[in-house]
């Protein structure tokens, strides 16, 4: 049982540093990106339900919370994360050519990765803004250098939502594999 108080302070973790983050990004960029702003908010709400409603699964030793801070909370995060690299391949049809300008380095359990970072205009505004792609130090070195121009494709109605790959890749499909599998269990545990 002492896991599942575990997995409820990890969500309340993931809470805090999704404040962090969501205090850090209105510093990181020239024009705050609202809509990558609402998702943080939207993630520090479900981090800390979640982180709630485990713990309170965990005090009172009722199953069905104790599955839903787990089993629930993980599919569900892995089904949004899955469904929006889906959304973000199919709605960033319009390719234009953006200037790499650096990247966003994050460090997950002592795996380091690095998101490109594009300053590109589009219809008379500016905009810098994130890929949906994450790469190794290595790979990232090898495949942007700062100052060039690439090719990236943004959505026209949401000018700031961008990729650099529009495919759907094999592990975005075994997320959302993985995310129906975790509901599965939540449901049957019912």
């Amino acid at each position: 049982m002492n896991g599942v108080l575990v997995i409820g302070m990890a969500w309340l973790v993931c809470g805090i540093i999704a404040i962090y983050t969501y205090h850090k990004q209105s510093y990181d960029y020239k024009k705050p990106i609202v809509y990558k702003r609402k998702l943080l908010l939207m993630l520090i709400i479900f981090f800390f339900i979640f982180g709630i409603i485990t713990i309170l699964g965990y005090l009172t030793g009722e199953s069905l919370l104790i599955n839903a801070g787990t089993f629930l909370a993980v599919g569900l995060l892995c089904l949004g994360i899955g469904l929006r690299d889906i959304y973000l391949a199919m709605k960033c049809t319009q390719k234009i050519i953006a200037e790499y300008v650096g990247y966003y380095y994050q460090s997950i359990r002592g795996t380091s990765l690095y998101t490109p970072k594009f300053e590109y205009e589009y219809k008379g505004e500016k905009y810098t803004s994130l890929v949906n792609t994450t790469y190794s130090k290595r790979k990232i070195n090898k495949y942007y250098k700062e100052g060039n121009k690439y090719d990236i494709y943004i959505d026209s109605d949401n000018p700031e939502d961008c990729t650099d790959d529009r495919r759907i890749k094999i592990s975005t499909i075994a997320l959302i594999l993985f995310a129906m599998v975790c509901i599965s269990i939540f449901i049957a545990e019912r």
